[in-house]
């Protein structure tokens, strides 16, 4: 029997559709991860949307007339300036074991060729293992032990084989190998975190981008931070690109502070009311469980300490509206945006008729 290429294509574009919605490069092909949301059932796409939709409806009233979001199980970073996206970033943020913070704070620095500090965690967990391994590590990497005196310390004097670091300053010197390369971002927070640079640029590339010890590295950095430094005198593009060819450390306080806010935002509505979802999402789903409390305990990137969602957002089929949104209505969008058929939505509305009702 001869079949017709119509259906094929239709196939075709409807798995892309799907892979575009869901943070996934819609390729058409059925890879792992297509495969893996593919399988997550509708029910836990529903508590997903109502999920983030809690979540949305935390944020400030007043974002700023100028701000920064970093969606972190999106990878992407968000400069916003008079209700429009002006500049858009990929990002690496943090693992699941030192994952990126979520806060909502203000940007007041930008730093160009930045001295990188290595922060007690990567001491302790990478850099006194690579030390035991390869003497010559922190040469070749150009970092320096200082005291508490600003003195700096030959390594061969320290013992790496101890079980503790030393109690002293790692600090990388500015230049191309620089962990932060170009650019550092500094915003008010307690986490010891930061927006930055990379010299591996390559990274942006992979498609789960959880890679860092909880700072972001953003790509194409260095338009963000002209972005961030266009409303401070003296600072256009060509000074900046100026100053870093210098490789002098060289840090710029903001006129004025910019709002940042970081958020674990995992699905949401794009304004022609398809819905669509981050690539991490998929963890939302898949690791998730009932303590019977009447609270959901995510175990994904964020682990179960960092995220419980409210009762709202997991009582069986309920849906939370906001804006006076049609219950009906808002169930017909998530339908359509899990690629259910309609008659679908005839079965959700004749199962939770009650909680359609208590919601309306």
């Amino acid at each position: 029997m001869t079949s017709s290429p119509r259906p094929i294509l239709s196939i075709d574009g409807a798995v892309k559709r799907f892979q575009a919605r869901h943070g996934l490069p819609p390729d058409g092909v059925i890879g792992d991860f297509t495969l893996k949301a593919m399988n997550i059932p509708a029910n836990v796409r529903l508590q997903q949307l109502n999920t983030n939709l809690v979540r949305l409806q935390t944020f400030p009233s007043d974002l700023g007339r100028r701000h920064v979001m970093v969606n972190i199980p999106a990878t992407r970073v968000e400069a916003v300036q008079d209700g429009q996206v002006a500049l858009r970033h990929e990002a690496i943020v943090g693992r699941e074991s030192r994952p990126t913070h979520i806060i909502n704070s203000k940007i007041y620095e930008v730093i160009l060729n930045p001295y990188w500090t290595a922060p007690r965690s990567i001491i302790i967990k990478d850099i006194m293992p690579l030390m035991r391994k390869d003497p010559t590590y922190l040469a070749r990497s150009n970092i320096r032990l200082l005291d508490g005196k600003g003195q700096e310390v030959a390594p061969e004097t320290i013992d790496w084989n101890s079980d503790k670091a030393p109690d002293l300053m790692f600090r990388q010197d500015p230049g191309k190998t620089n962990a932060m390369a170009s650019t550092k971002i500094n915003f008010h927070n307690p986490n010891n975190e930061y927006m930055h640079d990379t010299p591996e640029q390559g990274l942006f590339n992979k498609l789960m981008r959880f890679d860092s010890s909880g700072c972001v590295r953003v790509q194409n950095v260095r338009d963000l931070a002209t972005w961030l430094l266009s409303e401070t005198p003296g600072w256009p593009r060509q000074h900046i690109e100026q100053v870093i060819s210098t490789r002098v450390n060289t840090p710029i306080t903001l006129a004025a502070e910019v709002p940042v806010y970081f958020v674990y935002i995992s699905a949401w509505s794009a304004r022609d009311g398809t819905v669509a979802g981050a690539r991490a999402g998929l963890l939302d789903g898949i690791r998730h469980t009932s303590n019977g409390d009447g609270y959901l305990d995510f175990t994904g990137y964020h682990g179960k300490a960092l995220y419980r969602d409210t009762p709202a957002a997991v009582t069986d089929g309920r849906v939370v509206t906001a804006g006076g949104t049609s219950p009906v209505s808002f169930m017909a969008a998530v339908m359509d945006g899990l690629g259910l058929a309609d008659e679908n939505l005839d079965f959700y509305v004749g199962m939770h008729a009650a909680q359609f009702a208590k919601a309306a």
